[in-house]
């Protein structure tokens, strides 16, 4: 039996505590999940990657000077030229 299964069935008999056996217990399926997966990687397990994030940024004037056309109280106005 695997960690993640481990976890999941202290999960369902309400015995999973999250960081140690004195934290609160865990009542998210999600978090459950999250545990296990941790433990998993944490112990050499295959596992699938952690998922990752996507950054936003913000646009650099180049971005904004490219841009042909903006807005003027809701309507679409032609960019104008310097």
């Amino acid at each position: 039996m695997g960690k993640v299964e481990k976890v999941m069935g202290e999960y369902g008999e309400g015995k999973l505590h999250s960081r140690s056996k004195k934290g609160p217990i865990v009542t998210s399926r999600d978090q459950a999940i999250a545990i296990g997966l941790s433990e998993a990687r944490k112990a050499g397990e295959n596992v699938p990657a952690k998922a990752k994030r996507k950054v936003h940024h913000s646009p650099t004037m180049t971005e904004i000077d490219n841009h042909k056309t903006h807005t003027v109280n809701g309507q679409v106005m032609e960019h104008a030229s310097c």
